[in-house]
C-alpha cells in the first residue's frame, strides 16, 4: 500500500480551481487523488477541534454523541477524526463541523463530554488562511507549476 501525502494548492483563479475538480479519484503514481475545494468563508466557527479520543474511535461514534448531544437532528455536517496513514489507527483527535455557529457554541460550551469515559477536551478550529500570501508562506506551488501526467 502507498503512503498517504496531502497537498495544498491555491489556484488564482475559480475556474482553474473548479476545473481541477475533474481528476478526482483519478489514478497517479499508483495511488488515487482526492481533489476538493475549501468552502468560502470561515468555517472554523463552526467546527470544533476534539482531543482526548480513543484511537479506535469510530466516526460514527462522534456523530451519535455529537447529534444526540444539542438535541438537534441533524446538526452534525461532516465529521474527520485525523488517522494515521498506515496503521488507520486515529491520532486521538478530530475535526467536526457542524451547521450552526450556534450548534458548535452549544456543544463546546459543555465540560463534562465523554467518550468511552474519556473526558473529551474540545476547543474552535483555528481558521486557516487561504489567502495567495499565505500559500507563498506554505511553500504551495503555483498552478503553472504542477505537471500532472498520467491523467
Amino acid at each position: 500500500m502507498g503512503r498517504q501525502c496531502e497537498c495544498v494548492h491555491c489556484f488564482k483563479e475559480e475556474w482553474s480551481a473548479r476545473a481541477a475538480l475533474a481528476h478526482n479519484m483519478a489514478l497517479f503514481d499508483g495511488n488515487h487523488i482526492r481533489v476538493d475545494i475549501l468552502p468560502g468563508g470561515d468555517d472554523s466557527k463552526r467546527t470544533l477541534f476534539v482531543e482526548n479520543l480513543p484511537f479506535d474511535v469510530k466516526d460514527e461514534e462522534l456523530y451519535q454523541l455529537f447529534r444526540g448531544s444539542n438535541k438537534t437532528e441533524g446538526s452534525v455536517e461532516a465529521i474527520h477524526v485525523i488517522r494515521d496513514p498506515n496503521s488507520t489507527l486515529g491520532k486521538g483527535v478530530a475535526y467536526v463541523l457542524f451547521k450552526t455557529m450556534q450548534a458548535a457554541r452549544c456543544i463546546v460550551s459543555k465540560q463534562d463530554m465523554k467518550i468511552r469515559d474519556c473526558p473529551l477536551r474540545l476547543s474552535h478550529a483555528k481558521p486557516v488562511d487561504t489567502t495567495p500570501e499565505a500559500c507563498k508562506k506554505m511553500h504551495v506551488p503555483k498552478h503553472e507549476d504542477v505537471l500532472m501526467t498520467g491523467i
